[in-house]
């Protein structure tokens, strides 16, 4: 049981130290580079129809503010996950929950 402990406070050091580094690099500019870029983005909001079918509404691709980071920082995802998902489905729900909306 100790062993087991030990690894898994191991294991959360050794989170909090590579999210620690990450955070530091950033706010430091270490190694020198921008710390934020853009990426666009594509957004398409699914509205939930009362039949269960979903309509898409497609929205021009925009630039996203992103940190050249590893981890989500200072309130910006990271530009190398925007840039492998470059199209965003934003589920929308504009009407009663299923259990309501039913007689």
């Amino acid at each position: 049981m100790r062993f087991l402990r030990r690894i898994v406070l191991a294991l959360g050091a050794f989170a909090a130290a590579i999210y620690a580094i990450d955070a530091l690099s950033i706010r430091l500019g270490i190694p020198a580079r921008p710390r934020f870029s853009s990426v666009v983005v594509e957004k398409h909001y699914a509205f939930k129809l009362k039949d269960n079918k979903n309509e898409l509404m497609v929205a021009p691709p925009q630039p996203v503010k992103c940190a050249n980071s590893l981890l989500p920082q200072l309130g910006a995802s990271p530009c190398w996950y925007l840039a492998r998902h470059p199209v965003q489905e934003i589920q929308m729900d504009g009407g009663l929950p299923d259990y309501l909306a039913r007689p």
